[in-house]
Protein backbone atom coordinates (compact mmCIF):
# COMPACT_ATOMS: atom_id res chain seq x y z
CA UNK A 1 0.00 0.00 0.00
CA UNK A 2 1.31 3.47 -1.19
CA UNK A 3 2.18 6.01 1.83
CA UNK A 4 -0.45 8.83 2.26
CA UNK A 5 1.25 12.29 1.35
CA UNK A 6 -0.33 14.80 3.48
CA UNK A 7 0.84 15.94 6.45
CA UNK A 8 -1.18 16.52 9.78
CA UNK A 9 -1.53 20.06 9.04
CA UNK A 10 -2.97 19.40 6.00
CA UNK A 11 -5.40 17.34 7.31
CA UNK A 12 -6.44 19.95 9.98
CA UNK A 13 -6.86 22.80 7.28
CA UNK A 14 -9.66 20.50 5.69
CA UNK A 15 -11.42 19.25 9.05
CA UNK A 16 -11.49 22.99 10.00
CA UNK A 17 -12.87 24.29 7.01
CA UNK A 18 -15.52 21.68 7.36
CA UNK A 19 -16.25 22.17 10.83
CA UNK A 20 -16.41 26.42 10.57
CA UNK A 21 -19.23 25.30 7.30
CA UNK A 22 -21.29 23.16 9.78
CA UNK A 23 -21.03 25.04 12.71
CA UNK A 24 -21.95 28.34 11.11
CA UNK A 25 -25.48 26.69 9.68
CA UNK A 26 -24.54 27.02 6.48
CA UNK A 27 -27.25 25.26 4.43
CA UNK A 28 -26.88 23.87 0.93
CA UNK A 29 -30.45 25.24 0.23
CA UNK A 30 -32.97 27.88 1.91
CA UNK A 31 -35.56 24.99 2.04
CA UNK A 32 -33.49 22.61 4.13
CA UNK A 33 -32.19 22.31 7.80
CA UNK A 34 -28.06 22.40 8.37
CA UNK A 35 -26.98 18.71 8.17
CA UNK A 36 -25.26 17.15 11.27
CA UNK A 37 -21.38 16.84 11.01
CA UNK A 38 -19.53 14.57 9.36
CA UNK A 39 -15.65 14.03 10.00
CA UNK A 40 -14.03 12.31 7.49
CA UNK A 41 -10.72 10.05 7.58
CA UNK A 42 -8.56 11.27 4.62
CA UNK A 43 -6.11 9.21 2.88
CA UNK A 44 -4.12 11.59 0.42
CA UNK A 45 -1.60 9.89 -2.34
CA UNK A 46 0.58 11.29 -5.23
CA UNK A 47 -0.80 8.67 -7.70
CA UNK A 48 -3.19 6.07 -7.62
CA UNK A 49 -4.48 3.98 -10.25
CA UNK A 50 -7.88 4.86 -9.57
CA UNK A 51 -9.29 6.58 -6.52
CA UNK A 52 -12.57 4.32 -6.79
CA UNK A 53 -10.72 1.30 -6.73
CA UNK A 54 -8.59 1.86 -3.93
CA UNK A 55 -11.28 3.28 -1.88
CA UNK A 56 -13.21 0.48 -2.89
CA UNK A 57 -10.54 -2.27 -1.57
CA UNK A 58 -10.30 0.12 1.73
CA UNK A 59 -14.29 -0.74 2.06
CA UNK A 60 -13.84 -4.54 2.09
CA UNK A 61 -11.21 -4.50 4.30
CA UNK A 62 -13.61 -1.94 6.91
CA UNK A 63 -13.18 1.30 6.03
CA UNK A 64 -16.23 3.24 7.95
CA UNK A 65 -18.61 5.57 5.95
CA UNK A 66 -16.85 8.62 5.16
CA UNK A 67 -13.68 7.75 4.20
CA UNK A 68 -11.95 9.40 1.40
CA UNK A 69 -9.49 8.99 -0.78
CA UNK A 70 -7.29 12.04 -2.62
CA UNK A 71 -4.76 11.45 -5.23
CA UNK A 72 -2.80 14.47 -7.24
CA UNK A 73 -3.17 12.18 -10.43
CA UNK A 74 -4.54 9.27 -11.41
CA UNK A 75 -2.90 6.66 -13.78
CA UNK A 76 -6.55 4.86 -15.00
CA UNK A 77 -9.25 7.65 -14.32
CA UNK A 78 -13.07 6.40 -14.75
CA UNK A 79 -15.93 7.89 -16.28
CA UNK A 80 -19.79 7.39 -16.82
CA UNK A 81 -20.34 3.82 -19.06
CA UNK A 82 -16.51 3.03 -18.91
CA UNK A 83 -15.48 6.11 -20.26
CA UNK A 84 -11.65 7.09 -19.23
CA UNK A 85 -11.39 10.01 -17.00
CA UNK A 86 -8.19 12.27 -17.85
CA UNK A 87 -6.52 12.85 -14.34
CA UNK A 88 -3.90 15.08 -14.93
CA UNK A 89 -2.03 16.82 -12.46
CA UNK A 90 -3.07 20.23 -10.87
CA UNK A 91 -6.77 18.35 -10.86
CA UNK A 92 -8.35 17.34 -7.70
CA UNK A 93 -9.69 13.49 -7.62
CA UNK A 94 -11.09 11.92 -4.35
CA UNK A 95 -13.62 9.70 -3.93
CA UNK A 96 -15.48 9.10 -0.75
CA UNK A 97 -17.36 5.91 1.23
CA UNK A 98 -21.05 5.31 1.37
CA UNK A 99 -23.20 2.84 2.68
CA UNK A 100 -26.68 3.75 2.28
CA UNK A 101 -28.50 0.21 2.50
CA UNK A 102 -30.49 1.28 -0.33
CA UNK A 103 -32.56 -0.52 -3.32
CA UNK A 104 -29.74 -0.74 -6.79
CA UNK A 105 -32.83 1.53 -8.60
CA UNK A 106 -31.66 4.57 -6.34
CA UNK A 107 -28.13 4.07 -6.53
CA UNK A 108 -28.50 7.11 -9.78
CA UNK A 109 -30.30 9.02 -7.30
CA UNK A 110 -27.29 9.05 -5.20
CA UNK A 111 -24.91 10.34 -7.99
CA UNK A 112 -27.37 12.89 -8.96
CA UNK A 113 -27.67 14.24 -5.28
CA UNK A 114 -23.90 14.18 -4.29
CA UNK A 115 -23.66 16.43 -7.84
CA UNK A 116 -26.40 18.85 -6.76
CA UNK A 117 -24.53 19.09 -3.27
CA UNK A 118 -21.43 19.85 -4.81
CA UNK A 119 -22.62 22.35 -7.55
CA UNK A 120 -24.54 24.20 -4.43
CA UNK A 121 -21.27 24.13 -2.21
CA UNK A 122 -18.93 25.96 -4.98
CA UNK A 123 -22.09 28.70 -5.62
CA UNK A 124 -22.27 29.29 -2.31
CA UNK A 125 -18.55 30.76 -3.19
CA UNK A 126 -20.46 32.76 -6.07
CA UNK A 127 -18.92 30.12 -8.43
CA UNK A 128 -21.91 29.73 -10.84
CA UNK A 129 -21.88 25.85 -11.21
CA UNK A 130 -24.46 24.39 -12.90
CA UNK A 131 -25.58 20.59 -13.68
CA UNK A 132 -25.12 18.56 -16.99
CA UNK A 133 -27.65 15.93 -16.03
CA UNK A 134 -26.84 13.04 -14.82
CA UNK A 135 -23.89 13.95 -12.94
CA UNK A 136 -21.16 16.72 -15.00
CA UNK A 137 -20.53 19.95 -13.33
CA UNK A 138 -19.95 23.02 -15.82
CA UNK A 139 -19.24 26.69 -15.92
CA UNK A 140 -20.95 28.48 -18.85
CA UNK A 141 -21.57 25.00 -20.80
CA UNK A 142 -17.62 23.61 -19.85
CA UNK A 143 -16.77 20.93 -17.98
CA UNK A 144 -15.73 21.45 -14.30
CA UNK A 145 -16.41 18.08 -12.69
CA UNK A 146 -17.46 14.60 -13.22
CA UNK A 147 -18.85 12.24 -10.57
CA UNK A 148 -18.74 8.43 -10.80
CA UNK A 149 -20.78 6.27 -8.13
CA UNK A 150 -19.74 2.75 -8.00
CA UNK A 151 -22.00 0.66 -5.72
CA UNK A 152 -21.17 -3.40 -4.41
CA UNK A 153 -24.77 -4.93 -4.11
CA UNK A 154 -26.02 -7.43 -1.79
CA UNK A 155 -29.57 -9.34 -2.32
CA UNK A 156 -30.37 -6.10 -4.72
CA UNK A 157 -29.67 -3.57 -1.75
CA UNK A 158 -26.61 -1.47 -2.11
CA UNK A 159 -24.15 -2.27 0.75
CA UNK A 160 -21.06 -0.16 -0.66
CA UNK A 161 -20.98 3.78 -2.75
CA UNK A 162 -17.94 5.13 -3.93
CA UNK A 163 -18.91 8.49 -5.07
CA UNK A 164 -15.98 9.55 -7.05
CA UNK A 165 -15.21 13.00 -7.83
CA UNK A 166 -12.94 14.25 -10.51
CA UNK A 167 -12.58 18.31 -10.33
CA UNK A 168 -10.31 20.84 -12.73
CA UNK A 169 -8.15 22.35 -10.39
CA UNK A 170 -5.68 23.94 -12.04
CA UNK A 171 -4.63 21.40 -14.23
CA UNK A 172 -4.58 21.68 -18.26
CA UNK A 173 -8.07 21.08 -19.87
CA UNK A 174 -9.28 19.92 -23.53
CA UNK A 175 -11.41 22.97 -25.39
CA UNK A 176 -14.94 21.55 -23.41
CA UNK A 177 -13.19 21.90 -19.98
CA UNK A 178 -12.63 24.55 -17.79
CA UNK A 179 -10.32 24.68 -15.07
CA UNK A 180 -11.62 26.25 -11.76
CA UNK A 181 -8.44 28.56 -10.78
CA UNK A 182 -8.05 29.60 -14.97
CA UNK A 183 -12.11 30.86 -14.84
CA UNK A 184 -11.26 32.60 -11.44
CA UNK A 185 -8.43 34.55 -13.04
CA UNK A 186 -10.34 35.82 -16.09
CA UNK A 187 -13.12 37.11 -13.84
CA UNK A 188 -10.06 39.14 -11.92
CA UNK A 189 -10.78 36.97 -9.05
CA UNK A 190 -8.63 35.65 -6.57
CA UNK A 191 -7.55 32.40 -7.21
CA UNK A 192 -8.73 29.94 -4.44
CA UNK A 193 -5.62 29.77 -1.85
CA UNK A 194 -5.38 26.14 -1.26
CA UNK A 195 -6.18 22.75 -2.46
CA UNK A 196 -7.49 21.31 1.23
CA UNK A 197 -10.15 24.41 1.06
CA UNK A 198 -11.40 23.18 -2.19
CA UNK A 199 -11.98 19.75 -0.89
CA UNK A 200 -13.30 20.80 2.49
CA UNK A 201 -15.99 22.80 0.16
CA UNK A 202 -16.67 19.94 -2.15
CA UNK A 203 -16.98 17.23 0.40
CA UNK A 204 -19.25 19.99 2.75
CA UNK A 205 -21.50 19.61 -0.53
CA UNK A 206 -21.61 16.06 -1.24
CA UNK A 207 -21.79 14.81 2.58
CA UNK A 208 -24.85 17.06 2.90
CA UNK A 209 -26.64 16.48 0.26
CA UNK A 210 -25.94 12.58 0.87
CA UNK A 211 -27.74 13.53 4.48
CA UNK A 212 -30.13 15.31 3.31
CA UNK A 213 -31.04 12.49 0.48
CA UNK A 214 -30.93 10.23 3.53
CA UNK A 215 -33.84 12.42 5.15
CA UNK A 216 -35.84 13.34 2.66
CA UNK A 217 -35.39 11.96 -0.46
CA UNK A 218 -34.64 12.65 -4.34
CA UNK A 219 -38.16 13.75 -4.80
CA UNK A 220 -37.77 16.74 -2.10
CA UNK A 221 -34.18 17.69 -3.61
CA UNK A 222 -34.89 17.58 -7.22
CA UNK A 223 -36.76 21.49 -7.07
CA UNK A 224 -33.76 22.78 -6.61
CA UNK A 225 -31.57 19.98 -8.94
CA UNK A 226 -33.77 21.65 -11.32
CA UNK A 227 -33.06 24.73 -11.21
CA UNK A 228 -29.09 23.87 -12.36
CA UNK A 229 -29.46 22.45 -14.89
CA UNK A 230 -27.43 23.32 -17.31
CA UNK A 231 -29.72 22.34 -20.49
CA UNK A 232 -33.11 23.90 -19.66
CA UNK A 233 -35.32 24.82 -22.62
CA UNK A 234 -32.28 23.39 -24.50
CA UNK A 235 -32.70 21.28 -27.68
CA UNK A 236 -31.12 17.67 -27.43
CA UNK A 237 -31.12 14.41 -29.74
CA UNK A 238 -33.05 11.83 -29.12
CA UNK A 239 -32.22 9.07 -32.00
CA UNK A 240 -33.20 10.50 -34.97
CA UNK A 241 -35.15 13.75 -33.41
CA UNK A 242 -34.89 16.77 -30.98
CA UNK A 243 -36.47 16.90 -27.80
CA UNK A 244 -36.23 19.93 -25.22
CA UNK A 245 -35.41 19.62 -22.12
CA UNK A 246 -37.77 20.81 -19.40
CA UNK A 247 -36.72 19.24 -16.23
CA UNK A 248 -36.08 16.07 -14.05
CA UNK A 249 -38.70 14.05 -12.37
CA UNK A 250 -38.91 13.16 -8.81
CA UNK A 251 -37.10 10.03 -9.42
CA UNK A 252 -34.13 12.11 -10.97
CA UNK A 253 -34.92 11.24 -14.70
CA UNK A 254 -34.53 13.69 -16.90
CA UNK A 255 -37.99 15.24 -18.65
CA UNK A 256 -38.17 16.33 -22.11
CA UNK A 257 -41.08 17.51 -24.39
CA UNK A 258 -41.28 15.85 -27.99
CA UNK A 259 -42.73 18.38 -30.29
CA UNK A 260 -43.79 15.37 -32.85
CA UNK A 261 -46.24 14.13 -30.01
CA UNK A 262 -46.70 16.68 -28.06
CA UNK A 263 -46.27 14.99 -24.81
CA UNK A 264 -43.79 14.72 -22.22
CA UNK A 265 -41.03 11.42 -21.97
CA UNK A 266 -39.02 10.63 -18.90
CA UNK A 267 -35.02 9.34 -19.97
CA UNK A 268 -32.51 6.93 -18.11
CA UNK A 269 -28.74 8.35 -18.27
CA UNK A 270 -27.14 7.06 -21.68
CA UNK A 271 -30.46 7.48 -23.51
CA UNK A 272 -29.51 11.40 -24.97
CA UNK A 273 -26.35 13.29 -24.72
CA UNK A 274 -25.91 16.13 -23.77
CA UNK A 275 -23.21 18.39 -24.93
CA UNK A 276 -20.29 20.73 -23.66
CA UNK A 277 -19.86 24.24 -25.00
CA UNK A 278 -16.84 24.99 -26.28
CA UNK A 279 -14.78 29.28 -26.65
CA UNK A 280 -16.27 30.69 -29.74
CA UNK A 281 -19.29 28.59 -30.59
CA UNK A 282 -22.38 30.27 -29.67
CA UNK A 283 -24.36 28.45 -26.82
CA UNK A 284 -27.67 26.41 -27.94
CA UNK A 285 -30.99 27.61 -26.68
CA UNK A 286 -34.49 26.95 -26.35
CA UNK A 287 -35.22 27.99 -29.76
CA UNK A 288 -32.41 26.44 -31.81
CA UNK A 289 -34.30 23.48 -33.09
CA UNK A 290 -36.53 26.19 -34.91
CA UNK A 291 -39.55 24.87 -32.48
CA UNK A 292 -41.59 27.00 -29.83
CA UNK A 293 -41.29 24.60 -27.55
CA UNK A 294 -43.12 23.54 -24.49
CA UNK A 295 -41.12 26.23 -21.94
CA UNK A 296 -41.43 28.75 -24.80
CA UNK A 297 -45.26 28.41 -25.30
CA UNK A 298 -45.45 28.05 -21.18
Amino acid sequence: MPEPIWTDFQQQIVQTELEHLYRSGTRLSPRFAPTAAIAPQIYAYTTLESTNLFLADLMQQGAVEGTVVIAQQQQSGRGQRGRVWQSEAGGIYLSVALRPNCSAQAAQQLTLCCSWGIAQALRQGSIPVQIKWPNDLVIEGRKLAGILTETRLRQGQVQQAVVGVGLNWRNATPAHGIALQDWLIDQGRSPLPSMEQVVAQVLWGLLSAYSLWQQVGMAAIAPDYHKLLSHLGQWVPLGDRQVQVIGISPQGDLEVWEAETESDRHLQPGETHLGYATPGEPKPNALSAGKGGKINRG
